[in-house]
């Protein structure tokens, strides 16, 4: 879903105004505190002291749970390791709002162990992505058919994973997870844990240390930053029914869930491009065979070694 935002923050003559908008808005707000700068940095500075003094904090002495831990009590707080682990594909219906106005619809699709699709339908149009083990791929307003490559292919990958598996037993996925830090998420604290590939894709989830529910979704690659409210009752798990993402502070789009369906059986071949419409992006192709064989060279010189034999031959006399 993340990496569909752009295209249409990009697009409408709508969204465009309303950028102008905020943006004029923003260099106002940004002049008023540069006025006002000296005059409040000492009254701020108190009130930090202030709260740090009353809201007893997460200090780097306390030990961070292990990423196993702060997961384990995130499904237990979902519904349970076994119920979740019980789904193997789902579908769910979203209402689209801007600024509190419905401007589309979408679709989700998940399937075990690391199938994901998006349908974001607007009145000009539809944006489709979709991540599997074989591709990740994405196709616009217009309908052309991209093939993600580089950072954004490894992030949608990794992102597939941990949707479809539901964060349940990842490693299989030689999926990666440590907690790094505490990061405060609204009033609350969070635990962020980064979830990583070998391949170099990193995601970051940030857990509530209270309700150990999911608070947000940070991805570098994409430049996106994904926020879950309005945790209710689905069927037989805790489910998200607003979801918010941030495309790279262009704007935000809220997501409502309408419905949600649960093994419904949804077949593999969804997941992949549409077949007579591919798209080989050549040039990208080619650009990342060269960067693979770079690397290849390179692991090539660090487990290759050069061996020297002598050979001498000794006659009947010893000589």
């Amino acid at each position: 879903m993340n990496n569909l935002l752009e295209r249409f923050f990009a697009g409408s003559d709508a969204i465009r105004a309303w950028r102008g908008r905020d943006r004029l808005w923003a260099v106002a707000s940004v002049g008023f505190v540069l006025v006002l700068g000296g005059q409040m940095r000492l009254l701020f500075g108190q009130e930090a002291i202030r709260q740090a003094i009353q809201q007893p904090a997460i200090t780097a002495s306390q030990r961070l749970p292990s990423a196993d831990k702060v997961v384990d009590s995130y499904l237990k707080a979902v519904g349970g390791k076994k119920r979740v682990a019980a789904v193997r594909d789902a579908t769910y219906e979203w209402t689209i709002q801007l600024k509190d106005q419905q401007i589309g619809i979408a679709r989700t699709f998940t399937r075990m162990p690391a199938s994901v699709r998006t349908e974001i339908t607007f009145g000009n149009g539809q944006l489709t992505s979709a991540a599997n083990a074989r591709s990740a791929w994405k196709r616009g307003l217009g309908g052309e058919l991209q093939t993600l490559t580089d950072s954004e292919a490894a992030a949608a990958r990794l992102q597939a994973v941990l949707d479809a598996a539901r964060l349940v037993d990842v490693k299989k996925s030689n999926v990666l997870a440590r907690v790094v830090s505490v990061k405060k998420v609204g009033p609350e604290p969070a635990y962020v844990v980064e979830f990583s590939l070998r391949s170099g894709a990193r995601l970051r989830y940030l857990f509530s240390t209270t309700t150990k529910l999911l608070l947000s979704i940070e991805d570098d690659a994409r430049q996106t930053t994904t926020r879950f409210q309005d945790y209710r009752l689905e069927g037989n798990l805790i489910e998200p029914h607003r979801v918010s993402i941030n495309n790279a502070g262009q704007g935000e789009l809220t997501f409502l869930l309408q419905r949600a369906s649960y093994n419904a059986g949804l077949a593999d071949s969804i997941f992949d491009p549409p077949r007579g419409t591919e798209a080989l992006d050549v040039v990208a192709l080619l650009r990342e065979v060269s960067r693979n064989q770079d690397v290849l060279e390179k692991r090539f010189t660090e487990y290759s070694f050069v061996q020297k034999e002598t050979s001498r031959e000794i006659s009947s006399k010893g000589e």
